[in-house]
């Protein structure tokens, strides 16, 4: 009796499905999908051609941004700007500029992206994955494959910060400078670079080495002198080239010259030779140390000169 019972059931249960699946209208997540797209569209409230964006401080102009097409949805609070063109001003002088694809304004939360920009300043040509511009903080950001780089030179690194207030920006996450001059390549590495964007100087922080040739320079920090390109090292400075060794306070180097200008507290050794000096000078061309300023030791060596000032 329960088995008649249960394949009674059972019969019915197939016929209901067979009809719902011929008869039953029902709605596929793709065009669930399609309809909700449809929905946000008919919300775009203004198309507009030709869209000019200024940001201006009393007479004093901030940026600009310049967009062929542009759509704002106000039920999400957002802009979307196709095209773009922006300009940001130091004491009413464009100094930077910058083209864009896309650009998303989140009306809301006073947030610009600016998806793969490309741009120029007077030192180096840039491209990054997006940025992340906050209006309210006058902060932005980016992370992915950032580079600036220009004739004889490419820096790069993984994330950007900065304030455009500030024409600095900060580069982090294995940041590496490389400068070219003739067959030479000077290649600058630390923890973190801070690039200034009014004359391209780059202020290396924590872990930094600099390397050419054989010739390799760790320290605390370093500033590269972008017009001159002079490099100037300190704090726990190590040097070393060929077969020298040294440790000082600070190292000052021209990139392109053969001079390498060791100072403070200079401690030097080449094979069985130790040496000490205010004032140290290694040529790399010849592989010669000059010694200058104050010796506390002297040692003959056909490579070597000393200088005593005493």
């Amino acid at each position: 009796m329960f088995k008649k019972i249960f394949s009674f059931f059972l019969i019915i249960s197939l016929i209901w499905l067979f009809y719902w699946a011929l008869f039953v209208p029902k709605e596929s997540l793709t065009l669930k999908i399609s309809k909700e797209l449809q929905k946000q569209t008919k919300k775009i409230d203004l198309m507009v051609k030709g869209v000019l964006l200024t940001e201006t401080i009393g007479e004093t102009k901030i940026w600009q941004i310049r967009a062929v097409d542009s759509q704002i949805n106000k039920d999400m609070g957002i802009a979307v700007l196709s095209q773009v063109q922006g300009i940001i001003f130091s004491q009413n002088k464009p100094y930077l500029n910058f083209d864009s694809p896309l650009v998303n304004w989140d009306l809301k939360k006073q947030l610009i992206k600016i998806n793969t920009p490309t741009g120029s300043d007077k030192n180096y040509k840039f491209s990054m994955p997006f940025i992340e511009w906050y209006l309210k903080e006058d902060k932005f950001f980016s992370e992915g494959d950032i580079r600036f780089f220009s004739k004889n030179a490419e820096i790069s690194g993984n994330k950007l910060t900065g304030f455009l207030s500030q024409k600095s920006v900060f580069l982090n996450e294995k940041p590496i400078a490389q400068f070219r001059k003739g067959k030479d390549t000077l290649t600058l590495k630390a923890e973190s670079f801070e690039i200034d964007g009014g004359n391209g100087n780059i202020l290396a922080k924590k872990n930094c080495s600099i390397t050419m040739n054989g010739l390799k320079i760790l320290a605390d920090n370093f500033v590269f002198v972008r017009k001159s390109n002079f490099v100037k090292a300190q704090g726990n400075v190590v040097f070393s080239y060929k077969d020298i060794f040294a440790k000082c306070e600070k190292i000052s180097y021209l990139f392109g010259s053969a001079d390498v200008i060791l100072e403070g507290n200079v401690l030097a050794t080449r094979a069985s030779n130790t040496m000490r000096a205010t004032r140290l000078k290694v040529n790399l061309k010849s592989n010669k140390i000059i010694m200058e300023g104050k010796t506390e030791v002297y040692v003959e060596d056909e490579e070597m000169e000393l200088k005593n000032d005493n």
